[in-house]
């Protein structure tokens, strides 16, 4: 996996490999790395934005360009509890911790997850593909309210920051009409 998120330096590591950079593979690599930090997209996200640009990507298109890079390492895949699956660059790994009352998403780096790799392969000879995980809990501010048994162990918490194809309130800039 290339340690960048510059989209040149990940097409030329694409290309070193061996592999065709189509203009829909280089749009949708833009976009991913349009933003800093570890914003997550959905396909439809990915979709909708292209299509804002002009660029005439279907759907099918962008999902398969979507699971191209996640077998190649490049982008990574995980269900952040809002039903539908988010994307990212890989680079740098990191994890997310999910509050299942408020909500709240906290980013962890990879370093946690070093030792549980290690373990698995030594002890089972297996190497897991740890990339983006989300665990689920109770944040600190919940906690305490999750001991007192004032809420449901695994009630469902809508991400107001992750939308399954819809834009979130804070995306939506457009004026109703």
């Amino acid at each position: 996996m290339p340690e960048s998120r510059n989209v040149e330096e990940l097409i030329a590591h694409l290309r070193r490999q061996g592999h065709r950079i189509t203009i829909q593979r280089r749009l949708v690599l833009e976009v991913l790395a349009e933003e800093e930090g570890h914003r997550h997209y959905t396909g439809e996200e990915i979709h909708r934005r292209l299509s804002e640009r002009g660029a005439g990507v279907d759907m099918a298109t962008v999902y398969r360009i979507l699971h191209w890079l996640r077998d190649l390492g490049i982008v990574s895949q995980t269900d952040v509890g809002t039903g539908c699956y988010v994307y990212s660059l890989a680079y740098p790994p990191h994890h997310h911790l999910i509050c299942l009352n408020c909500g709240h998403t906290f980013t962890i780096d990879d370093e946690p997850f070093e030792g549980l790799r290690r373990m698995l392969k030594e002890k089972y000879g297996f190497v897991a593909r740890i990339e983006h995980f989300a665990i689920f809990g109770y944040c600190d501010d919940c906690s305490v309210r999750a001991s007192n048994d004032s809420l449901t162990e695994g009630q469902p918490v809508e991400n107001p920051r992750i939308s399954c194809g819809k834009p979130s309130e804070s995306e939506d800039n457009s004026s109703a009409e």
